[in-house]
C-alpha cells in the first residue's frame, strides 16, 4: 500500500489514486456531473476507463504533455499532443470538467483553476473533479467521498 518505487506514484498520498475502486468512483462521478458528450480534461486517461465520457483530444496519452514543449506546434498537432500552454488556453476558453489526480501537479493546477473561476465539484480520495461556474455541469457544490 505504500506505493514506494511504483512509477507515477510521487508522494505517500498518491497510492490511493491508483486503486481500481477509486478509478471506478471517479469515472462514476464524471458520468454523474458531466454534460453527456462534453470532453473531460484529465492528465491521466485511466480515470475515464469506466466512464461513458471521452477525454479532451490531445490528452489521451499521459506522457505527451511531458514532451510537448520540445515539439513544434505542427508536430504536436500531427501527434495529437497538447502542451501546458494549450491546456491553459483550453481551460479558459472551453470550460471542460477537470480531473486533478494522477500525473498532474495538483497544487499548481488547483490555483490555475481557482484563478479561472473553477470550483471543486467532487472529491474522491486524493482526486478532485472541478467544474466552472456557468460551465456545462449538471451538479454543483463539492461532494465529499462517498
Amino acid at each position: 500500500n505504500s506505493g514506494r518505487e511504483v512509477i507515477g506514484v510521487r508522494t505517500n498520498r498518491d497510492p490511493e489514486n491508483w486503486r481500481i475502486p477509486v478509478v471506478k468512483r471517479v469515472s462514476a462521478e464524471v458520468d454523474r456531473i458531466n454534460v453527456r458528450g462534453t470532453p473531460v480534461l484529465s492528465w491521466w486517461p485511466g480515470y475515464l476507463v469506466e466512464s461513458s465520457e471521452r477525454i479532451v483530444p490531445g490528452m489521451e496519452n499521459h506522457f505527451g504533455i511531458a514532451v510537448a514543449e520540445k515539439l513544434s506546434a505542427e508536430r504536436r498537432a500531427r501527434l495529437h499532443i497538447l502542451s501546458e500552454s494549450d491546456v491553459r488556453s483550453l481551460l479558459a476558453a472551453e470550460r471542460p470538467l477537470v480531473i486533478l489526480g494522477n500525473w498532474v501537479n495538483r497544487t499548481e493546477y488547483a490555483q490555475v483553476l481557482q484563478d479561472l473561476d473553477y470550483a471543486p465539484e467532487v472529491v474522491v480520495e486524493g482526486t478532485t473533479i472541478y467544474g466552472k461556474g456557468g460551465a456545462p455541469a449538471a451538479g454543483r457544490g463539492a461532494t465529499p467521498d462517498r
